[in-house]
């Protein structure tokens, strides 16, 4: 069986960056497949095609998801995308460029 064979707690655990942005620390954590997952699909009307109102809030919400504080708690819940998307866009970039790499997008995902 292949799943014997991998370290199953290791693919469990978050991993975590802190990036400074304009003098201000933020620290960061991944995702589970599952969570990617579902903010993918929130990206999505009903019919499975990109709601092109929703991919406006695509960065900010991510940005929330990945948003911790030292313990790696949550800072932020999934509403609060709306207050990340008023921020400055020198702090949202690079925010959504480190959660983007720490969930696995790749140029290709994010366009």
């Amino acid at each position: 069986m292949v799943a014997s064979k991998l370290d199953l707690d290791k693919m469990k655990s978050r991993e975590f960056k802190t990036v400074n942005v304009n003098g201000t620390e933020f620290r960061l954590q991944g995702l589970s497949d599952r969570e990617r997952a579902q903010w993918e699909v929130d990206s999505l009307n009903g019919k499975g095609k990109q709601d092109p109102v929703k991919m406006e809030s695509m960065r900010s919400r991510l940005i929330v998801k990945c948003l911790v504080n030292e313990d790696g708690k949550r800072l932020l819940m999934d509403e609060d995308y709306r207050d990340v998307s008023d921020w400055q866009s020198c702090y949202t970039v690079p925010l959504f460029e480190a959660c983007s790499k720490l969930v696995g997008l790749d140029d290709e995902d994010v366009d």
